[in-house]
């Protein structure tokens, strides 16, 4: 009788109500005391036992002169709760297709902390891109040496050896501090004597490249790295909106 009970448990039936189905069965019809000497169960479980077999139509009331007696319905209604089953697994299935299609395109976000985590993405840029690539940058440092102390030893000479294209948006001050190149297109943020300008110096600096966006604050030596291609696609996209109204 166990393993009938453990299927009707993988059928939805809660244990109780499996134990009082398989009770009825034998011998119906049982009024609730009786179901309760029978199965040993107490009166409040098997109450809500009768009335989740009910919902599944797997009892009914069967009329005696003083009291309600129950009768178990024929096992082949069983089938009804695969078929409900089946059923609502039609319907999940298109959510648990498409949740299956996204698997592992979520943001897969890191932590970088440290000189040696900055220069970490700064390398992963220059290895990451290809030949001919292209990668865009905004930079709100305030000392651009300081800046260049955490690029990696080779990053100039990678950079350069992949003819990679940058365009950067920076503070004026900074960005006339920098050599000029063919493959670097530069502006400059807005600025003015007006005290409602906004003023770029919060010594950060977003990198977005291939599928990743990299977001370093200098302040704490610390570097948010998201790779997303629709993430990255999405801050390309503002940046070169950005670049035009420059």
């Amino acid at each position: 009788m166990e393993p009938i009970k453990k299927l009707l448990g993988k059928l939805g039936l809660s244990s109780c109500a499996s134990v009082v189905y398989l009770a009825l069965l034998e011998s119906s019809p049982l009024g609730v005391s009786e179901i309760s000497r029978k199965t040993g169960e107490y009166r409040p479980a098997i109450y809500r036992a009768l009335a989740e077999l009910a919902r599944h139509e797997l009892v009914v009331v069967a009329p005696r002169q003083k009291r309600k007696s129950y009768s178990a319905e024929s096992p082949e209604r069983l089938r009804n709760l695969v078929e409900a089953s089946l059923l609502e697994l039609d319907h999940a299935l298109p959510k648990l297709a498409e949740r299956y299609k996204m698997r592992g395109k979520a943001p897969f976000v890191r932590v970088f902390e440290g000189k040696k985590g900055i220069t970490a993405v700064f390398n992963n840029l220059v290895e990451r891109l290809p030949k001919g690539g292209t990668f865009y940058r905004i930079s709100a440092e305030r000392d651009l040496a300081r800046t260049n102390s955490y690029l990696p030893k080779d990053y100039r000479e990678k950079r350069d050896a992949k003819s990679l294209e940058r365009f950067v948006i920076t503070e004026r001050a900074i960005g006339e501090q920098k050599k000029k190149r063919m493959e670097r297109a530069m502006k400059y943020f807005p600025c003015g004597d007006k005290k409602s300008d906004v003023v770029f110096d919060q010594d950060t600096i977003e990198l977005i490249y291939a599928d990743t966006i990299a977001l370093v604050d200098l302040n704490t030596e610390t570097a948010l790295v998201v790779e997303s291609p629709p993430l990255a696609e999405f801050q390309k996209k503002l940046f070169r909106l950005l670049y035009q109204k420059l």
